[in-house]
């Protein structure tokens, strides 16, 4: 419970939530980078992949 007061109140301020998107905003790239390499990669995998054959080791 303690956590969800102290979100509720860091929402309320309207510092903190300019700084968390700002923040936001800076990794946004990185982020789009990363989800896009391991979708690439999880494709990638999915097409060598033989039919009937397990993708997991």
């Amino acid at each position: 419970m303690e956590f969800l007061e102290e979100a509720r109140e860091a929402y309320g301020n309207e510092s903190i939530r300019q700084e968390a998107k700002l923040i936001a905003e800076e990794f946004l790239p990185l982020e789009n980078e990363a989800l896009d390499k391991a979708g690439g990669q999880l494709s990638g995998n999915l097409q060598h992949t033989e039919p009937g054959r397990k993708w997991w080791k």
